[in-house]
């Protein structure tokens, strides 16, 4: 049997919602009669789940940082009120920086 149609995408997704452990999914599922192999298709799935999850959320945080750059670079370079020069420079710009910085850490951890 193809391991691909054995595993139930729904109790996956349960499971990520209500933040199992591996451990808790083994023994539910060794519970419920399921065989080794089965137990190990469904915890690489869960893990590749999660995975999915969190570099999407990683592209996010990291559109918002550049987005924001973005929205600083252009007010810094127009200058509409010569005064903000400096807080737009100097104030969300490093706070952009960081925001794709992290958003690069959920990404390549």
């Amino acid at each position: 049997m193809d391991s691909s149609n054995s595993i139930d995408h729904s109790k996956v997704q349960h499971w990520i919602l209500n933040k199992y452990d591996a451990k808790r999914i083994e023994d539910e599922l060794l519970q419920h009669n399921h065989t080794v192999e089965i137990i190990q298709h469904y915890l690489k799935a869960f893990d590749k789940a999660r995975i999915e999850i969190r570099q999407t959320n990683g592209f996010i945080w990291m559109i918002c940082g550049a987005f924001l750059g973005f929205v600083c670079c252009v007010l810094s370079l127009w200058n509409p009120i010569p005064e903000l020069f400096y807080p737009i420079l100097f104030g969300p710009t490093p706070l952009s920086i960081v925001i794709v910085c992290y958003g690069l850490y959920l990404v390549f951890e």
